[in-house]
């Protein structure tokens, strides 16, 4: 250690005197690079401050005290140089790394990203960039998972909730169906059934849709016959045909207990899709 680090001092010690001796010269360089690698942070600001007043395209030297700024914490100063030098050398490999340790430092992931990608694509053997590189990608994916998981969930309650609404509308319907029964008879309490039964197939049926449309029900009915697991179309239709040929034959046939089952039937499958999906 004491070894490497008499050498930077051999070093400023040369190159001090260069630099007096030939101020035009690009001597400032190795000089600022001897104090960068003794962590004299100051010296090397003053030296290549110093150094790009005679050569301002000297990227090197640029780079070097954006770096320099960036060890003292002065992210806004190292980032304004270091753009600069961006601009003016689009492949500058260490710029383009120190800009994106920048960036994080400032909670810009994006431009973060962008710099070390460039700058791997410099240099496709650095680990270190491999490193950042595969931590910014499971990041993202763990993002998109979580973002992808509350979408669902918003979904999945926007389901339940005109499930429920509907629900509501059945047994508002079956209410209105039997008031109806009780204040008619014949015909017209007949034609008004049928009105109410089709009504009550049109919700049964908007629920069966929002059951099949909900994005977790494949999962849910993953193993299982759907025509099983829910109630369908061919079902419902005997059902009402049932209540119909009774009402005609003018049986004493209790409706809302038909109808009754046929919604505790439908109940119960919601209920199993919910378990399937961790809600119950």
């Amino acid at each position: 250690m004491d070894k490497v680090k008499n050498k930077y001092l051999r070093d400023i010690d040369y190159f001090s005197k260069k630099v007096e001796l030939e101020p035009d010269s690009k001597y400032y360089f190795p000089l600022a690079f001897a104090y960068m690698n003794l962590s004299k942070y100051d010296s090397v600001i003053d030296v290549c401050e110093k150094g790009l007043e005679r050569h301002p395209t000297y990227m090197p030297l640029a780079t070097l005290l954006g770096e320099a700024f960036l060890k003292k914490g002065m992210f806004e100063e190292a980032r304004v140089v270091l753009e600069s030098v961006k601009e003016k050398d689009p492949n500058n490999f260490k710029a383009l790394k120190l800009l994106g340790y920048i960036y994080l430092e400032k909670d810009d992931a994006d431009k973060a990203y962008e710099n070390f990608k460039k700058a791997y694509e410099l240099a496709p053997e650095s680990e270190e960039l491999r490193t950042i590189l595969a931590d910014f990608e499971k990041k993202e994916q763990v993002d998109e998972n979580a973002l992808s998981s509350e979408n669902q969930d918003k979904e999945t309650s926007g389901v339940d909730n005109d499930i429920d609404g509907l629900l509501d509308d059945i047994f508002k319907n079956i209410d209105n169906n039997m008031e109806q029964k009780e204040s008619n008879d014949g015909e017209e309490s007949k034609n008004s059934s049928d009105v109410e039964a089709s009504k009550l197939q049109d919700s049964v049926n908007d629920i069966n849709n929002l059951l099949i449309k909900s994005k977790n029900v494949d999962e849910a009915l993953e193993g299982n016959d759907k025509d099983d697991f829910l109630i369908n179309d061919e079902e419902i239709a005997n059902i009402l045909n049932e209540d119909s040929e009774n009402m005609e034959k003018d049986e004493d046939v209790d409706t809302r207990d038909k109808t009754l089952e046929s919604l505790n039937k439908l109940l119960d499958n919601i209920a199993s899709i919910k378990r399937e999906r961790g809600i119950l």
